[in-house]
């Protein structure tokens, strides 16, 4: 072995040790180092679901004390696991911080971010994406799709999601309802603006298909037969719209779910229309004018 070669060599043996003895160092500093405290972002500040005071209550839960403490001996992540727990919100994140002297505990927080209401009997909660619920009360409220339904799991409200989805997407659909009713069967129920009758959604596929029938329906029906003919309106099968003739003078709407069966839907249909697919993406072309 050359000379250079021993040389090269006990330097990079010496800058290795060097390195070590470094993060070493910066390791022992940093156990002692003392914390100045908290700071909390909120992601979303026009969220008013969480509130700073709101995560600093949760973090004195399990850190009483986070000042002029050894940031090292505070547990990082059960604070970021209790606040993560909270039903207001949606997800955090803790870690620690340094900026030139100083040491400091970093939480960044999204505040819970509803998808819908559901009203269960005489409860009523927030649900997010995931199933998450929030009781719901004076001090939050935001405008999403209201349902009744008893949702027993997370992912009875991840089966809502289509739907939620789709009226995200259709503003006018979306402001045309008003709530929705999830029965036992699985139908979906809604309740639109002109409570002279309900739509019966059957399940969550092919939302674009049934909102193009309804348009076409209250396109050419409606005029004919007036908003106060009818007191239910099903799109569950494709490509039929079946209307069921209102059996009392009152206007408030009665849904009978047994209409849905074919046997005592017989006396009770007023029109089976049938629309083809094809006016699904494009409406009829006008009747061309007669010539004088």
């Amino acid at each position: 072995m050359s000379k250079n070669a021993v040389i090269y060599m006990i330097l990079t043996i010496l800058l290795g040790a060097g390195l070590v003895v470094g993060v070493v160092l910066a390791d022992m500093k940093a156990a002692q180092e003392q914390s100045c405290g908290v700071k909390i972002c909120l992601v979303d500040t026009a969220n008013k679901f969480m509130t700073r005071e709101d995560a600093m209550r949760k973090i004195n839960e399990i850190v009483p004390y986070l000042k002029d403490v050894p940031l090292f001996s505070i547990n990082l992540h059960a604070m970021e696991t209790h606040l993560n727990e909270f039903e207001n919100v949606e997800w955090a994140q803790v870690e620690r911080r340094y900026v030139k002297d100083s040491a400091y505990v970093y939480v960044e927080i999204m505040a819970m971010q509803p998808v819908a209401r559901i009203i269960d009997g005489g409860k009523s909660y927030y649900v997010n994406k995931d199933g998450k619920r929030l009781l719901s009360n004076y001090a939050y409220r935001a405008d999403v799709p209201v349902f009744v339904a008893h949702l027993d799991s997370a992912g009875a409200v991840k089966n809502l999601l289509p739907l939620i989805d789709f009226l995200k997407e259709d503003s006018v659909m979306n402001k045309y309802f008003t709530s929705y009713k999830v029965e036992s069967s699985g139908d979906i129920i809604a309740y639109p603006m002109v409570s002279n009758h309900v739509i019966n959604l059957g399940d969550v596929k092919d939302l674009r298909n049934k909102a193009a029938r309804l348009r076409e329906f209250y396109a050419q029906v409606m005029p004919l037969k007036g908003w106060e003919y009818y007191d239910t309106i099903s799109l569950k099968w494709r490509g039929q719209v079946v209307a069921t003739r209102r059996k009392k003078a009152s206007l408030t709407p009665k849904y009978d779910y047994s209409y849905d069966s074919i046997g005592s839907m017989e006396s009770q249909i007023d029109a089976i229309t049938a629309i083809p697919d094809s006016l699904m993406t494009q409406r009829r072309a006008p009747s061309p004018k007669p010539k004088n």
